[in-house]
């Protein structure tokens, strides 16, 4: 049934002929990377010769497992050495970071709800038969800013 909604969906999008890959996600393989870098980071500002990043600039940006807690970035292609960011330096102040005590936390405990207005172009598009009545269960049964308020205003009463 998945692979069928995916073709659907990839239909949808243009010539199915082109070659795809589809990675399928679950929710909980979506991790709080922000949590992580404010824990496992104190430097996003300057590079290693005390210069100012600018992020908006970078054409390039390395990990390299030679380089820990480092990034390796270029502002042209055509430069032939990486500026280098210590990330868990700043200054004199350095934190300590053993990268396999770090755990990662997943981003959400519970299912994203749809916003009313994404729920309410669903059922648009149900109303003038854009999604086939074959998928309709599967969109309706997506969870909802609308369902979870009927739900809190039931059990009010």
């Amino acid at each position: 049934m998945k692979d069928k909604r995916y073709l659907f969906i990839i239909g949808i999008l243009g010539d199915i002929n082109r070659p795809y890959s589809i990675v399928e996600l679950e929710q909980e393989h979506i991790f709080d990377l922000k949590d992580l870098q404010e824990r496992t980071s104190i430097n996003w500002d300057k590079d290693e010769h005390n210069e100012k990043v600018y992020w908006n600039k970078l054409r390039i940006l390395q990990t390299r497992p030679d380089y820990p807690n480092m990034c390796l970035f270029k502002y042209k292609f055509e430069d032939i050495e990486f500026k280098k960011i210590n990330l868990t330096e700043k200054g004199r102040k350095k934190i300590q970071i053993n990268i396999k005590d770090t755990e990662l936390k997943q981003k959400y405990t519970q299912k994203i709800p749809l916003t009313k207005k994404k729920y309410d172009h669903l059922q648009f598009l149900f109303q003038k038969k854009v999604i086939p009545c074959q998928y309709h269960d599967f969109f309706k049964n997506l969870p909802s800013a609308e369902k979870a308020a009927a739900q809190d205003s039931d059990s009010d009463a």
